[in-house]
Formats: structure tokens, sequence, C-alpha cells
């Protein structure tokens, strides 16, 4: 990799706009960098700069070299900014990610428009009322604020039971544990429920979409082991058009009728 991507976007610049004015000149001698560089790049980065010079390249063309790099710098940690290592398990001191937990409570409170929550698992205890209290505080407070569930109904091994019963029985669950009154629209595959090995399929995503602002892609499911014990990772990422992709693909599951609306009495 040559010397000149260590530099950084001021240095770059500075460079540029030198050599351009006539201050830095072949055959750009160490010395002459020390002004503009940290301590030990000049005699690197000297010899970068004549070797572009012998390669045929123009002073124009070396300065405008040098500016371009420093455009993909800039991009580069814009686009780092966007982008969140999101962690459940232990906490190592040179770890640097954000908590599981706290980026969903975040999220929840952050969210204007609508909420879109896939997950493999949720917590049959009341421990689900700790997971989602964050939320349902936030549907109380928007009343127009739209939240979607995508949820893995799962049949339980040897259960032959028909699939009207378990979907029953799981939105009794789901309306006992939630804790506002408001509740989200939530909608399962029903292949997860077939009887038959070879055709039963589940709903393993987890991720959540928050306004087509934000997106977070998590190993961890929506149980208080996986938001604070399990050793999970994830992404948390704050860029408007992949997160209105996949609000779109998620959609499409229900315009399409690829899954199933969950039923839930308001009634306790």
């Amino acid at each position: 990799m040559s010397p000149l991507h260590s530099l950084s976007y001021v240095t770059l610049i500075a460079l540029a706009e030198a050599i351009l004015s006539h201050r830095l000149y072949y055959p750009f001698l160490p010395h002459t960098l020390d002004i503009y560089l940290a301590f030990q790049q000049s005699e690197a980065i000297s010899t970068e700069l004549s070797s572009l010079y012998h390669s045929g390249m123009g002073i124009e063309q070396i300065a405008c070299l040098l500016k371009m790099l420093a455009d993909e710098k800039c991009l580069s940690h814009i686009d780092d900014n966007q982008i969140d290592l999101v962690w459940t398990g232990q906490h190592l001191a040179s770890l640097r990610s954000r908590d599981t937990a706290i980026v969903v409570k975040e999220l929840f409170s952050a969210a204007q428009n609508y909420i879109l929550l896939c997950s493999y698992a949720i917590d049959r205890t009341n421990k689900a009322e700790t997971l989602f209290r964050e939320l349902a505080d936030r549907m109380e407070q928007l009343p127009d604020l739209k939240v979607i569930f995508f949820l893995n109904l799962n049949r339980p091994h040897s259960d032959e039971r028909a699939e009207a019963i378990l979907v029953r029985e799981f939105a009794d669950y789901f309306h006992q544990m939630w804790p506002g009154k408001r509740l989200p629209q939530v909608f399962y595959d029903p292949r997860s429920l077939s009887r038959e090995t070879y055709t039963r399929s589940c709903l393993h995503a987890k991720c959540i979409v928050i306004d087509d602002r934000q997106l977070f892609v998590t190993s961890a499911n929506f149980t208080e082991a996986a938001h604070e014990r399990n050793l999970e990772l994830g992404i948390l990422l704050k860029n408007p058009a992949k997160s209105k992709t996949l609000r779109w693909q998620l959609e499409s599951l229900i315009s399409q009728e690829v899954v199933k609306k969950l039923f839930i009495s308001l009634t306790r």
C-alpha cells in the first residue's frame, strides 16, 4: 500500500495545495516536506511523490491524485460514522462496540413513524415485559406510530395439534405478555407450523428497521439472555437507502401473503 494512504485528510489537502502553489516541487526533498508531515514520514512520502513524477505524472496530476485520496478518506470516515458494532456478552476493555439492550431501547425511543421488528424467538416469561416496555411506552406516546412484528411460531417437537390451536395459544400468550394497551401488528410464516418436517421452515431473521433511517441486524433474539448474557453480535446501520430496501422486502412478505397476520384478542 502506498504511504500516501497513511496521511490524514488535512495533510493530503495541504500537500496538494502546496504543490499547486509551487511551494513544493520536484524532487520533493524530505526536508521540504517536514512542515506538512508527522515525524518520520518525510522520507517515505518524498520517495513516493518522486516515483509518481518519474512514472510520467505531472505536478497538477499529482496534486489531483492527492485531492482524490483526501476525498476518499473523507467519505470513508463518513461511512464509518454510519456503522456501529453492537455486542452482547463479556465487555472487554479493548472492545469498541455498543450494547445490544441499550441500542434496542434507543431505537425504540427514537422512532417517529414506524418500527419493523423480526425475531426468531421471544421470551415466554415475564422477562418479555421488560424487553418490550420501552416500545410499549413509545406506542402510547405516539398513537400513529406503526409497529409490525415478524415472529417465528414454532411447532414443538412431536406436537401434532392443529395449526389453529398453536396460533391461538401464541396469540393469547403474546397478549398477556405485552406491557402496553396498544398492540403491534404481528405476522408469522405458516410454514413453521407444518406437521411435515420436510416442508417446515422458520422465520430466522433478527432485525429492526426504524423510519427508513436506521437498520439493526443482529444475531440476538428478543430474549433476556440474548440481550444481556449470550455472546451476540450485530451491526447498526444509519443508512436511509438500505433501511428502506429492507422495509420493502419485509412488507412484500405481507402483500404477497407469504406471512399471515396473527389475530390477537383485545380483551385479557
